[in-house]
């Protein structure tokens, strides 16, 4: 090789924005480049002649003495890309991914090192967050289905394979179409939920809301939110929430507010409802009008005793005082 190549090899050896080592097969150090010197925080005189042993911890140096063994005696038995750990020269740990090459005629070996560190713990918050996210989205009380713009299910929690009554086998598939099948097969206006699915896909900006009902009599609110991500709609958020228990005490209230009503407007006697505090009228029945002839805008605010319905003060102080409800 002549001189003026051995120039250009370490001038792109010196200016390789990768760290690169070679080492001799007893793991000596033979050269380094600048990044490597910057990765590892030592000079390249300091380094050159040093074994790479000397910077690994315990835990990863016998798989590596392992790996540069194997390497020996049958190159492809290992692997030329892992990660490991490594001390800087001011004792830090860092992570390193490697790549090997490995020169037979020569029997040396070129390592190119990207520190990962950063990356690594990025991951590791990312995973933090995501396992914190799937704690919330099981302790929440809402069934939750994610799904892509193609409608295939994403995500799910455990609500909502509670609430849905849908057999496992179809949502760890993450089978949309069974899943909607199936619930198609169970609501009342199954054609209602199928428009109102094509509906939400075709228009995926939308924020939808719906009350679906069951067969079995289970009613549930269904909100739909886009997804997005980096302001980009990648997909629609479902939240179901279980509210047959709240449908049917409105129920129960209403039943029992028109029994009364009807009762308080049947009645064969006259009544009234009136205000502890005031005496003023709330309300009062028909045949409350038609005994006293006045109208139900006369009397609603008034009192008995500015209506001046009964001739004698102190019985209509009595009465009205007996009818406040």
């Amino acid at each position: 090789v002549c001189s003026s190549d051995l120039e250009k090899f370490r001038a792109i050896f010196e200016s390789n924005s990768s760290a690169i080592a070679i080492i001799d097969w007893d793991t000596t150090f033979l050269m380094v480049n600048k990044a490597f010197c910057r990765m590892s925080g030592y000079s390249q005189k300091e380094i050159i002649g040093m074994n790479w042993t000397q910077l690994l911890p315990p835990e990863d140096l016998k798989r590596m003495k392992e790996y540069n063994l194997q390497r020996k005696l049958n190159p492809q038995s290992v692997p030329d890309n892992y990660e490991f750990n490594f001390y800087t020269k001011n004792g830090e740990i860092r992570i390193s991914q490697v790549f090997i090459n490995t020169i037979q005629i020569t029997q040396k070996i070129v390592a190119s090192f990207i520190d990962i560190t950063e990356r690594i713990k990025t991951e590791k918050e990312i995973e933090n967050s995501l396992s914190i996210l799937e704690t919330n989205l099981d302790s929440t009380v809402d069934g939750i289905l994610v799904i892509n713009n193609s409608g295939k299910i994403v995500k799910y929690n455990k609500k909502f394979a509670e609430l849905s009554y849908i057999p496992d086998g179809a949502l760890s598939l993450n089978d949309n179409k069974k899943v909607i099948d199936f619930i198609i097969d169970n609501v009342k206006n199954p054609e209602t939920f199928r428009k109102k699915i094509d509906q939400l896909l075709s228009n995926p900006d939308t924020v939808s809301f719906d009350i679906i009902e069951f067969k079995d009599g289970r009613i549930f609110e269904r909100y739909s939110n886009p997804q997005l991500i980096n302001g980009k709609v990648v997909g629609r958020v479902l939240n179901f929430r279980d509210v047959t228990e709240k449908k049917l005490a409105e129920e129960a209230i209403n039943k029992s507010e028109n029994m009364f009503v009807t009762a308080f407007q049947r009645s064969p006697i006259a009544i009234s409802i009136n205000s502890v505090e005031s005496g003023r009228y709330y309300d009062v029945n028909e045949i409350f009008l038609r005994e006293s002839g006045y109208t139900h805008e006369d009397i609603i605010g008034h009192t008995s005793l500015d209506l001046n319905i009964f001739s004698d003060y102190e019985e209509r102080t009595r009465l009205d005082r007996k009818s406040v409800v």
